[in-house]
C-alpha cells in the first residue's frame, strides 16, 4: 500500500507545479497587457508626432514660398537701385562733358523756389 505521506507529498508537488504554471500564464498575460498598453501609447505618440511633422512641413513650405517672394522683391529693388545709379552716373558724365555755355543753359532752365512765384 502507498504510504499517506507519499500521497500527500505528491499532491503537494502537483499543487506547486500547477501553481507555478498558473503563475507563469498569469505573468505572461499581464506582460501582454502591459506590452499592448505600451504599444498603444507608443502608437498614439507616433501618430501625434506624424501630425506635428505634417503641420511643420506645411509651415515650412509656406515659409519657403514667402522667402522666395521676399527674394524676388529684393532682386527687383536691387535692379531698381542699380538702374537709378546708372542714370545718375550717366547724368554726371553728361555734366562732366559739358562746356561752360552748356552748363549755364542747363542750370538756367532749372526752376527754383524763387522763380516759381
Amino acid at each position: 500500500m502507498i504510504d499517506k505521506r507519499i500521497v500527500l507529498l505528491l499532491a503537494f508537488l502537483n499543487f506547486i507545479i500547477v501553481s507555478l504554471c498558473l503563475t507563469v500564464i498569469i505573468r505572461d498575460k499581464i506582460n501582454d497587457r502591459v506590452s499592448k498598453t505600451q504599444i498603444l501609447k507608443i502608437s498614439n505618440a507616433r501618430d501625434s508626432l506624424l501630425d506635428i511633422n505634417a503641420t511643420l512641413t506645411a509651415k515650412g513650405r509656406l515659409l519657403e514660398l514667402e522667402a522666395q517672394d521676399l527674394q524676388n522683391r529684393i532682386d527687383v529693388s536691387t535692379q531698381n537701385i542699380q538702374d537709378l545709379k546708372n542714370k545718375r552716373h550717366e547724368k554726371i558724365i553728361q555734366l562732366d562733358t559739358m562746356y561752360v555755355d552748356d552748363l549755364v543753359r542747363f542750370f538756367a532752365g532749372l526752376k527754383t523756389q524763387d522763380t516759381i512765384k
